[in-house]
């Protein structure tokens, strides 16, 4: 479920990494400041994306910490710069992180102790 988890991370980063990089271009091109930050602020998004799934293969805690930086980061892009997507690209994280916290812990279901028996040994 780990590497699921860093699979479907990645693709949110580079999906929406990609997108930040289209914004950022238009920003730089038509010289639009706040295309160029709200370009910016996507791609620590993406980074930190990207950085919570890799986190999450190792330590569970991390992980949803970078996955809840990460969708601070989205929301914070989402009103500052009043970018609907970016803000909306926050739910991913968001749900990157429950499944991390949910599914990261050791087996819950089975005992690591070796199994004994209830019976005794027949006398002789």
């Amino acid at each position: 479920m780990r590497v699921v988890l860093l699979v479907v991370s990645a693709v949110v980063a580079v999906v929406s990494g990609w997108q930040a990089l289209w914004v950022a271009e238009v920003g730089a091109e038509q010289q639009i400041p706040q295309l160029e930050g709200d370009g910016g602020a996507g791609l620590v998004f993406a980074l930190l994306c990207l950085a919570g799934g890799v986190a999450a293969l190792f330590r569970r805690w991390l992980g949803c910490a970078l996955f809840s930086l990460a969708a601070l980061a989205g929301v914070w892009a989402g009103v500052v710069f009043a970018d609907l997507v970016t803000g909306l690209w926050a739910v991913a994280p968001l749900a990157l992180g429950f499944v991390a916290w949910w599914k990261g812990g050791r087996c819950r279901g089975r005992s690591r102790t070796a199994q004994t028996t209830a019976h005794k040994a027949p006398a002789i």
